[in-house]
């Protein structure tokens, strides 16, 4: 089985493969193995709408994956999106960089108990009472902080988004049960199990770069508890990190190029985003949040990703450590925009290493004194 424990439609993963190129949401990478079991978890917030498109877009290049979704998770609802897009332009330059997905405000009410659950997507009075119960408390909120907006906010009512959720869950309320069973059985027949995260450490609402963090917990400590499996503990935790430094939304990024280079770099590479388009802030390699990201996620196993990129670049900066900032203390990376990067200088290569397997096989780097 392969697991997403968190998020929602809020991030993507672009996925490469003999099929084609694909840009997965909420689906896990698994998809493309017929043999795979493909769980959207408990930790989960789901969006009905966009799960079904994507599954859509696979069921046009004849893949149909198996897939499990909780019963524990919750949804993320239309009103949430225009909820999580209202409040970013009250912010203004204040705003967190969501990608309007609506995934903060579906957490939040997650945590408010006001949550909608997949369990009620099969008991149409419950689903009713409890989105009447949401609607009541949802909309004079909203309407308080948005009164220009009353129209679109008004719109939503009980029954408009319960034959929504109707609509949209047909593809795959097929396929909603208990993952935790389904887990544990596959778990005791020694099959494996891997556990998708969404998000990087510095992104963790818990342990990131607060308040620019997403709006659920990515470390592996949580994939256990998120995926159904409280009692998990994952053996090999492979932490996949770029080559470069890339982020997309609000937030720092110490290592960050000179806006004139990252402009070309960011060309070369392709780093936009993959739900919203959006260009990434791109910065040089940054082994200080790499260390910190492999402490946090507790890695035993690291995945160094897009390295040919860098093949034909004038040198190669790294940064190995931050001035005015202690990266040993977990509780000042809340803080990071007073830190200043401190660069070791390496010279770059020509030629293209893509075909390389082997690391010895790979150019020999030195050290540029400057």
């Amino acid at each position: 089985a392969c697991v997403r424990f968190q998020g929602g439609a809020n991030a993507g993963h672009t996925v490469i493969n003999p099929f084609g190129k694909f840009k997965l949401h909420q689906l896990p990478s698994g998809v493309f193995n017929p043999r795979c079991v493909n769980v959207l978890g408990p930790g989960m917030v789901i969006d009905a709408q966009g799960l079904s498109e994507e599954l859509e877009t696979l069921e046009s290049v004849a893949i149909s994956p198996k897939l499990l979704v909780s019963h524990r998770a919750t949804l993320c609802l239309p009103l949430h999106r225009l909820e999580d897009q209202l409040e970013e332009q009250r912010l203004g330059q204040h705003a967190y960089g969501s990608t309007g997905k609506g995934i903060a405000p579906a957490y939040a009410d997650r945590a408010a108990k006001k949550g909608i659950l997949v369990q009620w997507l099969f008991e149409p009075e419950q689903l009713k009472t409890r989105l009447r119960h949401w609607l009541d408390w949802k909309i004079p909120q909203l309407l308080g902080l948005h009164p220009h907006c009353r129209d679109e906010i008004t719109a939503f009512t009980v029954d408009g988004v319960y034959d929504y959720l109707m609509t949209y869950s047909a593809r795959w309320r097929q396929s909603v049960g208990d993952v935790s069973t389904a887990l544990a059985a596959i778990e005791a027949a020694q099959g494996e199990l891997v556990f998708e995260a969404q998000l990087g450490a510095s992104r963790d609402l818990t342990y990131g770069e607060y308040p620019w963090t997403t709006s659920s917990n990515v470390l592996s400590s949580f994939a256990g508890p998120l995926s159904g499996m409280p009692w998990l503990i994952p053996d090999k935790r492979l932490a996949v990190v770029k080559a470069f430094s890339s982020s997309v939304g609000t937030g720092s990024l110490v290592s960050r190029m000179p806006s004139d280079v990252e402009d070309v770099f960011r060309e070369k590479t392709g780093e936009y985003g993959a739900s919203t388009g959006r260009p990434r802030m791109v910065g040089y390699f940054d082994a200080v949040a790499t260390r910190y990201g492999i402490k946090m996620q507790s890695a035993n196993v690291l995945a160094l990703t897009k390295l040919d990129c860098l093949a034909g670049e004038p040198s190669l900066k790294i940064c190995i450590d931050y001035e005015n900032f202690d990266a040993t203390d977990p509780m000042l990376w809340t803080q990071l925009e007073n830190a200043k990067p401190v660069y070791e200088t390496l010279a770059s290569w020509c030629g293209d290493i893509s075909h390389i397997r082997q690391f010895d096989n790979l150019p020999a780097l030195s050290l540029i004194h400057i």
